[in-house]
């Protein structure tokens, strides 16, 4: 039995930050951030964070179900940072 090993694309520094972020938040109060918390936490508008989370999930490290809040995920953290 083989296990696949998705190959995500690094992530730049700011990315990663925002990424430890989401997982603290989402450890520290049982449910992921919404889109304005996160805005809030960094002074983003909607679309700036928008821009940094499609990026993220471009490059396989989040998702999450469009028009629904709080369903953010992160599917790994990296071990470096």
């Amino acid at each position: 039995m083989s296990t696949a090993t998705i190959e995500r694309r690094p992530l730049t520094p700011r990315q990663l930050d925002v990424l430890h972020w989401i997982v603290g938040f989402a450890d520290t109060h049982g449910y992921p951030p919404t889109i304005r918390e996160i805005g809030n936490a960094y002074g983003w508008t909607t679309n700036g964070v928008m821009s940094h989370l499609h990026a993220m999930r471009r490059k396989g490290w989040v998702t999450w179900v469009e028009g629904h809040s709080r369903t953010l995920r992160v599917l790994e953290v990296p071990n470096d940072g």
